[in-house]
Protein backbone atom coordinates (compact mmCIF):
# COMPACT_ATOMS: atom_id res chain seq x y z
CA UNK A 1 0.00 0.00 0.00
CA UNK A 2 1.25 3.71 -0.62
CA UNK A 3 0.54 6.78 1.55
CA UNK A 4 1.69 10.29 0.55
CA UNK A 5 2.88 13.00 2.60
CA UNK A 6 4.56 16.23 1.73
CA UNK A 7 6.42 15.27 -1.30
CA UNK A 8 7.27 11.52 -0.28
CA UNK A 9 5.30 8.15 -1.48
CA UNK A 10 5.88 5.76 1.37
CA UNK A 11 5.20 2.03 0.41
CA UNK A 12 4.54 -0.51 2.88
CA UNK A 13 4.26 -4.84 2.64
CA UNK A 14 2.61 -6.35 -0.36
CA UNK A 15 2.72 -9.91 -1.57
CA UNK A 16 4.12 -11.78 -4.85
CA UNK A 17 2.32 -14.43 -5.71
CA UNK A 18 3.67 -16.41 -9.62
CA UNK A 19 0.94 -19.57 -9.40
CA UNK A 20 3.81 -21.48 -7.70
CA UNK A 21 5.56 -19.34 -4.39
CA UNK A 22 3.35 -16.38 -2.13
CA UNK A 23 5.32 -14.39 -0.41
CA UNK A 24 4.20 -11.51 2.00
CA UNK A 25 6.47 -8.49 2.66
CA UNK A 26 6.62 -5.84 5.45
CA UNK A 27 9.44 -4.06 3.73
CA UNK A 28 9.10 0.32 3.98
CA UNK A 29 10.19 2.35 0.82
CA UNK A 30 10.18 6.16 0.59
CA UNK A 31 9.80 7.37 -3.17
CA UNK A 32 10.93 11.08 -3.86
CA UNK A 33 8.04 12.72 -5.86
CA UNK A 34 10.62 15.46 -7.19
CA UNK A 35 13.76 13.19 -7.93
CA UNK A 36 11.34 10.33 -8.39
CA UNK A 37 14.44 8.32 -6.33
CA UNK A 38 13.56 5.14 -3.79
CA UNK A 39 15.02 4.41 -0.59
CA UNK A 40 14.65 1.37 1.51
CA UNK A 41 13.70 2.81 5.36
CA UNK A 42 14.18 0.67 8.40
CA UNK A 43 16.58 -1.44 9.73
CA UNK A 44 16.55 -5.21 10.21
CA UNK A 45 15.55 -6.33 13.68
CA UNK A 46 13.74 -3.33 14.73
CA UNK A 47 9.99 -3.19 15.76
CA UNK A 48 8.01 -3.53 12.87
CA UNK A 49 4.10 -4.81 11.64
CA UNK A 50 4.52 -8.24 10.45
CA UNK A 51 4.28 -9.31 6.69
CA UNK A 52 0.56 -8.81 4.88
CA UNK A 53 -1.22 -7.53 1.96
CA UNK A 54 -4.53 -5.88 1.47
CA UNK A 55 -3.73 -3.50 4.98
CA UNK A 56 -4.78 0.27 4.07
CA UNK A 57 -2.42 3.37 5.57
CA UNK A 58 -3.47 6.99 6.35
CA UNK A 59 -1.28 10.04 7.35
CA UNK A 60 -1.88 12.56 9.42
CA UNK A 61 -0.20 15.32 11.21
CA UNK A 62 3.48 13.77 10.53
CA UNK A 63 2.13 10.30 11.39
CA UNK A 64 1.20 7.12 9.07
CA UNK A 65 -1.58 4.94 10.44
CA UNK A 66 -1.48 1.19 9.54
CA UNK A 67 -4.44 -1.32 9.97
CA UNK A 68 -5.23 -4.66 9.59
CA UNK A 69 -4.73 -6.16 6.41
CA UNK A 70 -4.07 -10.23 5.28
CA UNK A 71 -1.01 -13.17 5.05
CA UNK A 72 -1.09 -16.26 5.11
CA UNK A 73 1.05 -18.24 7.37
CA UNK A 74 2.85 -22.03 6.86
CA UNK A 75 0.61 -24.01 10.25
CA UNK A 76 1.17 -28.02 10.98
CA UNK A 77 -1.30 -29.50 9.24
CA UNK A 78 -2.86 -31.20 12.46
CA UNK A 79 -2.48 -34.86 11.57
CA UNK A 80 1.49 -34.82 11.59
CA UNK A 81 1.75 -34.81 7.71
CA UNK A 82 3.52 -31.52 7.01
CA UNK A 83 2.40 -27.73 6.55
CA UNK A 84 -0.34 -26.06 5.47
CA UNK A 85 -1.50 -22.54 4.39
CA UNK A 86 -3.79 -20.61 6.32
CA UNK A 87 -4.97 -17.14 5.79
CA UNK A 88 -4.92 -15.09 8.58
CA UNK A 89 -6.98 -11.45 8.50
CA UNK A 90 -5.42 -9.04 10.90
CA UNK A 91 -7.15 -6.25 13.26
CA UNK A 92 -3.84 -4.92 14.38
CA UNK A 93 -2.72 -1.00 14.30
CA UNK A 94 0.45 0.80 14.00
CA UNK A 95 1.95 4.12 13.42
CA UNK A 96 5.27 5.16 11.40
CA UNK A 97 6.86 8.16 12.57
CA UNK A 98 7.71 10.42 9.42
CA UNK A 99 10.60 12.15 10.59
CA UNK A 100 12.42 9.13 12.40
CA UNK A 101 10.83 6.27 10.44
CA UNK A 102 9.75 3.85 13.83
CA UNK A 103 7.18 2.04 14.06
CA UNK A 104 5.25 1.60 17.55
CA UNK A 105 2.00 -0.71 17.97
CA UNK A 106 -1.18 1.33 18.79
CA UNK A 107 -2.85 -1.02 21.95
CA UNK A 108 -6.85 -1.15 21.38
CA UNK A 109 -8.90 1.01 23.43
CA UNK A 110 -12.97 1.23 22.52
CA UNK A 111 -14.85 -0.30 20.86
CA UNK A 112 -12.24 -1.06 17.53
CA UNK A 113 -13.44 -2.49 13.96
CA UNK A 114 -12.99 -6.40 13.72
CA UNK A 115 -10.07 -7.82 11.48
CA UNK A 116 -10.77 -6.85 7.64
CA UNK A 117 -8.80 -6.73 4.56
CA UNK A 118 -9.23 -4.01 1.30
CA UNK A 119 -11.11 -1.78 3.49
CA UNK A 120 -11.16 2.02 2.44
CA UNK A 121 -10.02 4.36 5.32
CA UNK A 122 -9.83 8.15 4.75
CA UNK A 123 -8.33 10.94 7.32
CA UNK A 124 -10.77 13.86 7.74
CA UNK A 125 -10.29 16.82 10.42
CA UNK A 126 -8.68 14.73 13.27
CA UNK A 127 -10.42 11.63 13.18
CA UNK A 128 -9.69 8.49 9.84
CA UNK A 129 -12.79 6.93 9.00
CA UNK A 130 -12.98 3.63 8.47
CA UNK A 131 -15.60 1.60 5.76
CA UNK A 132 -15.90 -1.45 4.72
CA UNK A 133 -13.49 -4.49 4.01
CA UNK A 134 -13.69 -8.19 3.96
CA UNK A 135 -13.23 -11.48 6.42
CA UNK A 136 -11.89 -14.66 4.46
CA UNK A 137 -12.81 -17.24 7.19
CA UNK A 138 -11.13 -20.66 5.98
CA UNK A 139 -12.21 -24.01 7.20
CA UNK A 140 -10.65 -26.58 8.90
Amino acid sequence: RVAVHKHKAILFGGFYDNGKDVRYYNDLYELDLDALTWTPLGKPGELQPSPRSACQLAVFDGVMYLYGGYCKRQEDDGVGVGQMEKGTVLSDMWTLDLKKYTWEKIKRTGVPPGPRAGFSLAVHLKQAILFGGCVDHEKD
